[in-house]
C-alpha cells in the first residue's frame, strides 16, 4: 500500500478507532523524570498511557525516524508535531507510515513494532476495509471530471375568498396550487482551476401572487418553463494569471462572474 493512501485515510481511520488506554491519573507522572536514558528497559510501557509523549521513549524513537526518513511528507502542512503529544493510533499510524520506507531493522525499529503490535494490526485492517470502499465509489462515480448538483424548492399553498362575489372569485381564482423548481448543475473542471457550468432547470413558478405583478413580488427561486427542460446557465470560466479570472458563455450573470454581489 502506498505511503500517500495510508496518510489519507489514516485520520478516517483514526476516528473509528477507541484507545485502548487508561487515564493519566492512574500513576504518578513525577516518576517519569527518575528514568535516565541508560535504563531505557526500564522505561514503563506506553499501553499503561492514554496518549504518547515527547518524554517517551517511542514518542522520540519514531522523532528519530521522522527525520531520518522523512516519513511525513504527505501529511497536510508537511511537518512533524514533535511538541505534542499523540494517541497510540496516531503513533502506530506514523510508525506504519515509515516502515515504507525503512530499509535496515534495528532494534530499536523492532521494538517499536512490537510495542504498538495491537495497534498496527487493528490499523491495518481499517485500513483495508477503508481501501475497498474507496475503490467502490471510485467505480460507480459520476464522472471523473464532472460533479453533478442539484436543488429543488417546493411550495405548496391554497386561497379562499368571502365576501361579495365570493363564490365568482373562488371559482376563478381560488383552490389549492402546487409549484416546484427543480435544478441540476453541472460543473466540470479540466485542470482543476478551470470551471465549465451547465445547469438545466425546470418550473411553474411564476411572481409571488401568479401573475404579472412588479419586480418587488418576484421570487428569486422561482421560475416558469412550463415544466419543460430549459438550459438556465451556460458558461465557462478560466484563470489568467494569479489576478484575473476569465468568464465566458451565453447563459451568464453577473453574480456569476464578481466576488462580491451585494
Amino acid at each position: 500500500m502506498k505511503l500517500f493512501q495510508q496518510l489519507l485515510v489514516a485520520p478516517a481511520a483514526l476516528g473509528l478507532l477507541a484507545p485502548v488506554a487508561a487515564h493519566a491519573a492512574d500513576f504518578d507522572l513525577s516518576a517519569v523524570a527518575d528514568y535516565s536514558p541508560s535504563k531505557k528497559e526500564q522505561v514503563t510501557s506506553v499501553t499503561q498511557f492514554s496518549d504518547v509523549y515527547p518524554t517517551d521513549w517511542a514518542y522520540q524513537a519514531l522523532s528519530n525516524l521522522v527525520e531520518q526518513y522523512g516519513c511525513v511528507a504527505g501529511y497536510p502542512n508537511g511537518t512533524f508535531r514533535g511538541n505534542r503529544a499523540m494517541t497510540r493510533y496516531e503513533a502506530a499510524a506514523l510508525l506504519n507510515a515509515c516502515l515504507d520506507r525503512i530499509t535496515e531493522i534495528t532494534d530499536e525499529l523492532r521494538r517499536l513494532m512490537k510495542e504498538f503490535e495491537t495497534e498496527l494490526a487493528i490499523l491495518r485492517g481499517r485500513v483495508d476495509g477503508l481501501e475497498a470502499r474507496v475503490g467502490e465509489l471510485e467505480a460507480t462515480q459520476f464522472s471523473t471530471t464532472t460533479k453533478l448538483k442539484g436543488s429543488t424548492h417546493w411550495v405548496f399553498g391554497a386561497a379562499k375568498y368571502h365576501g361579495k362575489r365570493s363564490d365568482f372569485n373562488a371559482a376563478t381564482n381560488g383552490g389549492t396550487s402546487f409549484s416546484y423548481d427543480l435544478r441540476l448543475a453541472l460543473e466540470t473542471s479540466f485542470t482543476g482551476k478551470d470551471s465549465l457550468v451547465t445547469r438545466l432547470r425546470s418550473g411553474n413558478m411564476n411572481n409571488i401572487y401568479g401573475g404579472a405583478g412588479v419586480g418587488l413580488f418576484g421570487q428569486e427561486y422561482g421560475v416558469d418553463t412550463g415544466n419543460a427542460v430549459v438550459i438556465d446557465r451556460l458558461f465557462y470560466s478560466f484563470p489568467v494569471g494569479e489576478d484575473f479570472t476569465v468568464v465566458a458563455g451565453p447563459r451568464v450573470r453577473m453574480d456569476n462572474m464578481l466576488p462580491v454581489w451585494p
